[in-house]
Formats: structure tokens, sequence, C-alpha cells
């Protein structure tokens, strides 16, 4: 499953870059960006909208 993941990263032109454990600095950085999705996108969007997939 996880070398399809990749295959279809690499397909798209999307570097894959696993975090190594205990690394705080990426971790740090994912957690913030992770944050950023939920507030200024996952808030607007509505799961159940017939319409999403479009």
């Amino acid at each position: 499953m996880a070398c399809q993941v990749q295959y279809r990263l690499m397909a798209l032109g999307i570097k894959f870059r696993p975090t190594k454990p205990r690394s705080p600095r990426l971790n740090g950085k994912l957690e913030h960006t992770q944050r950023t999705d939920l507030e200024e996108f996952y808030s607007l969007v509505d799961s159940k909208a017939p319409d999403l997939a479009e």
C-alpha cells in the first residue's frame, strides 16, 4: 500500500519526504500546516455535501 502511494505521488511530481522519529522541528511544521488546513479549509467545507467530489 505504501509503495502505491509513493508511486502516485511521484507520478504527480510530489516529493515524498517522511519525517524521522523524534524530529521536533519537522513535526512542528507538520502540526502547524495541519492546524492551518483545519482552520482555513475544513471549517469551510461541508463533508456531507453531495457535490464535494466536484
